[in-house]
């Protein structure tokens, strides 16, 4: 590199070289942690939405089985009652035909 100074010599200095570091930021380890913390939220986020799938799958079962427990506390009432009218049906049978000890 040449410069003059304030008399106009022209000087020649040797060259001045320069290594300028990234910023901490920029570094390599920084760039590997922005890394490792990525894959952590990613994992963390996956973790949560799987157990979020889970309670409202969890949800869906219990109200499911809730109805078929009622439906089935219907079908036992309806089954009750046929078989009760059933039975007041062959009572009354048996007071209409109380000659014939056979079909009662």
């Amino acid at each position: 590199m040449q410069t003059r100074n304030y008399l106009g010599k022209v000087t020649t200095s040797p060259p001045l070289y320069l290594t300028v570091k990234p910023p901490f930021y920029l570094s390599p380890p920084a760039k590997s942690l922005y890394l490792l913390m990525g894959i952590f939220v990613l994992f963390v986020s996956f973790k949560l939405q799987k157990r979020r799938y889970n309670e409202k799958a969890e949800k869906i079962e219990e109200t499911l089985l809730t109805q078929l427990a009622k439906e089935q506390q219907k079908l036992a009432e309806v089954e009750q009652q046929k078989e009760q009218e059933l039975l007041r049906l062959k009572e009354e049978k048996c007071r209409a035909n109380y000659n014939m000890s056979t079909i009662c």
